[in-house]
């Protein structure tokens, strides 16, 4: 569940809005059997929140990502 005006910016990729994180997800999750999020830092700011992620990935072939 997203809110339609959600943003996310990937160091690679810059900003992304919602049909292309749901996009660039559904990618990875036909890749990957495991997934680990681990937010690092968090900060809330009226209706914004910022964090930052560090996901690692595990291949369906079971290599690390």
């Amino acid at each position: 569940m997203m809110a339609d005006d959600v943003s996310w910016w990937y160091v690679d990729r810059g900003f992304l809005k919602k049909e292309n994180i749901t996009a660039t997800h559904q990618k990875i999750f036909s890749l990957t059997n495991a997934m680990t999020f681990s937010i690092t830092v968090q900060i809330a700011e009226g209706d914004w929140v910022a964090t930052e992620t560090h996901v690692q990935y595990k291949t369906k072939d079971g290599r690390d990502l």
